[in-house]
């Protein structure tokens, strides 16, 4: 495969991703773009940033000389925003939590639990978004976390069923 170049033009936010290719009937190399690439983009979630051209992909060497390319080319303005947003939500979690550990009222078990599941319902739309445009299928990547809850779920309710708290379903051998 040919080496992927990138091509910034001053002033751009956007570095065009292209190849070249030896034309033998020409005797010339042929430019192919492969697609654009925002240079303010986070190196460790390069592919976000990434363009593609139609019937163009990527292979593994090319995503890593992207991470390597952003690392040294990449907007160093967009890096630190970056940093300062992490910091300023990973301070507002942590004030968040403190709050809830010094309340008189303790969060009971199941509180915790049903917050836990709407976080995740939360998080899916945007996980399987972020899936979709790595090119990857949701169902190969998310099915083992929603297989794990669900067996979590079911365990749940076996054992509020065994405790009398949740009705326990009857099955037609169970019967009399």
């Amino acid at each position: 495969m040919a080496q992927l170049k990138f091509k910034m033009r001053p002033g751009a936010g956007t570095a065009q991703l292209v190849r070249y290719r030896y034309d033998a009937t020409t005797k010339r190399s042929r430019t192919i773009t492969v697609g654009s690439l925002r240079c303010d983009t986070d190196p460790e979630n390069h592919l976000d940033g990434v363009h593609l051209a139609d019937g163009q992909s990527l292979g593994t060497e090319e995503q890593q000389s992207i991470h390597d390319w952003l690392a040294l080319h990449g907007d160093k303005k967009a890096a630190a925003q970056r940093r300062e947003i992490g910091e300023r939500a990973e301070r507002r979690v942590r004030e968040e939590l403190m709050a809830a550990d010094a309340s008189p009222e303790v969060e009971d078990v199941f509180a915790r639990a049903a917050k836990a599941l709407n976080a995740a319902c939360a998080e899916l739309g945007p996980l399987a978004g972020a899936s979709r445009l790595r090119g990857e299928r949701p169902w190969e990547n998310l099915r083992p976390g929603y297989l794990s809850v669900y067996t979590a779920w079911s365990q749940f309710a076996q054992a509020a069923q065994s405790e009398g708290i949740a009705k326990r379903k009857v099955t037609a051998l169970e019967k009399p």
